[in-house]
């Protein structure tokens, strides 16, 4: 082994123990608790799916649903009483400095009586419906006075019991226009009270009800069926509460059904209607009976329907059966009825897209109970329903091969089967993964009944193509804007599926020959800009695409101005009425003077007196925005004798008056606002005590008499030791999650930022060290001064003042979807432009061996998988390397079935060259012998996140999901060790 390999190979034993003890390799140890104490509680870039052809979690048994009903009789109350909070309690691992809303008379702003309180602690439940009905007339045309009507009634707060739903019903006998009526619902959690939301209601579903179903003979539905409005999904909340408005007088009978889906059993478990074996006889394809059980004499004569699709190269998707739903087959009430299949109708539940995947069984379950138990419907109205995720699942009862007659489309209910897309899709995209589904289960069903998926059908006359949205067949937005816009692509897609095939090729065996000793990564990008891409399979076989920006950094500072014996020195959001960001000085006196920002980036004009004794004695002086929501942005500072601390409440024009917060804060060291980090919609303090223990402090203002007082809530602390932090500050979103993020300045000067998580005062674990980090006394930011759009600082060292700017990258952007699913076990791989079409693809590994090219569009889409080779089930250790042969074409590495390190050189879109014995470096590259790599269970190689020549390595910790990355110098020395990502636990590979 070289000098050089043999210096590269120890420096990473060591720094990759250093990793399985403490997660971190730092300047100095102190960093070690920082990044120890912050795991992620929530992967907010990387959520959890799950796919369409593997084990998800479904019901076991049949569930019960519970509807309770609650008529709509009388005019009540428009506001609630308000639900009664659960009383916070603060930490008591230390003493609270204490706080208070008082102020000394001198120091006291009242604020004027036409001002109103813009932030509470405790929110009041007190929100109007956002929609006010007109008034309906109250004479004749002959100025008579009419009989009063109702024309809004609102319904007592209801319990709402797991993931809930709420719907409205009404007495057929009394049918309302669409436009002639409103629905509003709102929720209540731990006592505060959401917004109003609309739920909506479409003429045409009443009819698809009441004119359609009820006319036919034997099907079970009543005639009395009850038209009603979308099932709204409230998810997990404490309380839920409808408002009906309908200015020309309200139906009878209005009634609020409230649904619990009941209580669960889950099972993991795989689709029961799995797709068929690819090399199986296609007559295994058949789902002949399955769900008919004794209703099979009503299915058509000529059962041979069902092996049709599959003697056409059309193979059955995966679907999720009622039984995997819970489906209280009891509840259902009658035969199944058959007709025909000419065609399509999708449509959209119209429920909150937020969803997880074990909450599906019981979204399904919620509808069917709320079709048949509040609307009177025999069964549910769709004959499959997708998820977000891509799972089908079976709808109304009767065999999924079968011509079974939904309740979705009115008139052509005779003529169409309905899929439904478990969501709103009227305010956000499906997912491509939902849309492949879609296709893949029309191509399917339609070819069963010999129908082409781009023809022109007629439904009862009506002439449509194949494939159609509910919209089109009635006065409905259904599917949404979104979904709808996809129709073109459906139907091309499941036609393209009706008429596609595939093939493979084989890999030979390996021949000796190569003196590659390092991957040769340089491209690896899939979508959007040149950087590096990673790729990671999720558990449930989605793949995912992370994009790296260059690795937040900050640049080379610019020194402003000194400032001899400055008492505090702050950069502020707007304090002049300009719409820049100003500069605050309180000099060696205590006279505080304001550099208001010019149109030159960077520059300050010159100082104005704010104050010549308000700020005299202060420390620890901070710029915070608004935050005593008057609209005009405000400063805190602390008076170091006596901790006493000021809200300097701005007026617009660069003046202040001065209210106390808190009568003795000199137990905390520091304290910075960055913005909300409680979720509230207000921004909070978070401050560092002097035993190293770091605190969020939300705030409100109240309303004393004709006073606005401002108030510092029950105070949250952050996990994790802070000791080694010297200063801290920071203003909005650096890392472009779109949230707030603290910068620390440790005592070794290294700069680290601490993203904001999501939810109530969570952070995730410190990033870092940034560049562009010193001794600085105080930082603080207010946005962008030069530069990049992104962030800066400004910063002091001794008396010298310097803008620290950001260099506009950062360590990655948000994940975004591939349109591939791959069954469980198979591995991913970024390899680049494999097949040298300027667009990087993905290769994927499935458990038997077989390796897939999937090329991609430059968007982070990728056409259908086609064989590049196979033969690698024997193959260990299998990594991409890039061109490790000089030939201009990116290949592989693994150790063969002997054990022996290989490679596999790539030969394009056309699979493999023959394999090449690889040399001993090459193994060690990865291994790292001795060295302890128990806490990762991952690893990758990528072409340089920042633009280096060198090949960097990317390291999953097992226990927290977190990335690490690793970055060499030419001699193999560490150069980078730090965290880059907080991705979901659920990988199960990385490329």
């Amino acid at each position: 082994m070289s000098a050089s390999k043999s210096r590269y190979v120890s420096v990473c034993q060591q720094a990759l123990t250093l990793l399985a003890v403490a997660a971190v390799l730092a300047p100095a140890a102190n960093v070690v608790s920082l990044d120890i104490s912050h795991s992620p509680e929530v992967a907010p870039t990387m959520p959890i799916a799950a796919g369409p052809g593997d084990e998800a979690p479904v019901e076991s048994a049949p569930v019960e649903s519970t509807v309770e009903e609650v008529a709509l009789t009388a005019t009540q109350d428009a506001v609630p009483a308000e639900p009664t909070a659960p009383e916070a309690t603060g930490s008591p691992e230390s003493p609270e400095p204490s706080a208070t809303p008082e102020a000394p008379d001198a120091q006291r702003a009242p604020a004027p009586e036409s001002e109103q309180p813009t932030g509470e602690p405790t929110q009041e439940p007190t929100q109007e419906p956002t929609q006010e009905p007109t008034a309906p007339a109250t004479t004749d045309a002959d100025g008579l006075a009419l009989p009063g009507v109702t024309t809004e009634l609102l319904s007592d707060p209801q319990p709402v019991t797991g993931f809930g739903a709420v719907g409205v019903t009404w007495d057929p006998a009394t049918p309302v226009a669409g436009d002639a009526i409103t629905f509003l619902v709102r929720t209540a959690t731990d006592g505060t009270w959401s917004d109003w939301e609309t739920m909506p209601y479409e003429a045409e579903e009443e009819e698809a009800a009441t004119a359609a179903e009820n006319a036919d003979a034997g099907s079970g539905e009543e005639a009395d069926a009850r038209p009603g409005t979308e099932l709204v999904f409230v998810g997990e909340v404490d309380e839920a509460q409808v408002q009906v408005t309908a200015p020309g007088g309200l139906p009878a009978d209005l009634t609020v059904a409230v649904i619990d889906p009941g209580t669960s059993d889950v099972v993991e478990e795989a689709p029961e209607y799995a797709a068929p074996d690819a090399t199986a006889d296609p007559s295994a394809t058949t789902t002949e009976g399955e769900g008919d059980s004794a209703d099979t004499s009503a299915a058509p004569a000529d059962d041979t329907i069902a092996l049709q699709a599959a003697a056409s190269g059309v193979s059955q998707p995966s679907i999720y059966s009622r039984a995997q739903w819970g489906a209280d087959e009891g509840m259902r009430d009658g035969s199944p009825r058959y007709a025909a299949v000419k065609g399509a109708v999708i449509h959209h539940t119209v429920n909150a897209n937020n969803y997880t995947a074990d909450q599906v069984p019981g979204i399904i379950r919620g509808i069917y109970a709320y079709h048949v138990k509040s609307q009177g419907w025999s069964d549910i109205g769709y004959n499959f329903l997708v998820d977000k995720f891509g799972r089908l699942w079976e709808g109304r009862y009767g065999g999924i091969t079968k011509a079974v007659r939904g309740a979705h489309i009115s008139a052509y209910n005779d003529y169409t089967f309905g899929i439904s897309a478990i969501g709103n899709y009227e305010t956000a995209q499906p997912t491509q993964v939902m849309l492949n589904s879609i296709a893949h289960l029309i191509a399917w069903k339609l070819k069963i009944h010999g129908i082409d998926a781009t023809s022109t059908q007629s439904f009862g006359g009506d002439r449509y193509p194949a494939i159609i949205g509910h919209r089109d067949g009635g006065q409905t937005a259904c599917p949404g804007k979104y979904l709808y816009a996809k129709l073109g692509w459906i139907r091309t897609e499941a036609k393209r599926i009706q008429t596609s095939g595939g093939s493979t090729s084989p890999t030979p065996a390996p021949t000796p020959g190569s003196n590659a000793s390092r991957p040769a990564i340089t491209k690896s990008n899939l979508i959007g800009n040149d950087r590096p891409d990673l790729v990671f399979r999720q558990a449930d076989g989605r793949v995912w695409i992370l994009p790296t920006g260059g690795l937040n950094a900050y640049g080379a500072r610019i020194a402003v101005g000194t400032f001899p014996g400055a008492q505090g020195v702050t950069i502020s959001p707007d304090l002049t009425g300009d719409g820049r960001q100003d500069m605050v000085v309180v000099d060696s006196r205590g006279h505080a003077l304001l550099y208001p920002g010019t149109a030159e980036a960077g520059k300050f004009g010159s100082p104005r007196s704010i104050s010549p004794g308000m700020f005299k004695g202060t420390e620890n002086l901070i710029g915070v925005g608004d935050l005593d929501g008057d609209g005009k942005n405000d400063l805190i500072a602390r008076f170091k004798a006596t901790g006493q601390t000021i809200l300097y409440r701005g007026n617009g024009n660069g003046k202040f008056s001065a209210v106390s917060i808190a009568r003795d804060w000199r137990a905390y060291q520091l304290f910075t606002v960055i913005g909300d980090v409680t979720g509230d919609g207000v921004r909070d303090i978070i401050a560092k005590d002097t035993s190293g223990k770091m605190w969020v402090l939300p705030t409100g203002v109240r309303r004393n008499g004709n006073e606005r007082q401002f108030v510092v809530g029950t105070r949250k602390s952050v996990p994790g030791d802070f000791s080694a932090v010297a200063a801290m500050g920071g203003w909005g979103d650096v890392n472009a999650d779109g949230r707030p993020d603290l910068l620390l300045r440790l005592t070794s000067g290294s700069l680290y930022l601490m993203p904001y998580n999501g939810g109530n005062a969570r952070f995730g674990p410190t990033r870092g060290p940034l560049s562009g980090g010193g001794k600085f006394r105080e930082i603080s930011s207010a946005g962008n001064l030069k530069g990049s759009s992104a962030s800066d600082l400004l910063g002091r060292i001794g008396d010298t003042v310097y803008i620290v700017p950001h260099a506009g990258t950062v360590d990655h952007y948000a994940a975004k979807a591939t349109n591939i699913v791959v069954p469980n076990g198979t591995a991913v791989f970024n390899v680049g432009d494999w097949n040298k079409d300027g667009k990087g693809d993905i290769v994927t590994r499935a458990p038997d061996g077989a390796l897939s090219l999937w090329r991609g569009d430059g968007k982070g889409q990728f056409a259908p998988g086609v064989a590049l080779g196979s033969g690698f089930g024997s193959v260990t250790k299998l990594r991409f390397v890039g061109d490790v042969t000089g030939d201009g074409l990116p290949d592989f590495y693994g150790r063969d079935a002997a054990g022996k390190p290989t490679i596999f050189p790539g030969n394009g879109a056309t699979g493999f060259k023959a394999p090449l014995s690889a040399s001993k470096a090459m193994d060690e590259f990865w291994y790292f012998r001795g060295s302890d790599l128990s806490a990762y269970d991952l690893v990758t190689a990528t072409a340089s996140l920042t633009g280096k020549t060198t090949t960097d390595i990317v390291l999953r910790h097992k226990a927290s999901g977190i990335l690490r990355l690793l970055q060499f110098d030419a001699a193999g020395r560490v150069i980078t060790n730090r965290t880059i990502a907080e991705p979901s636990k659920g990988i199960t590979s990385l490329g």
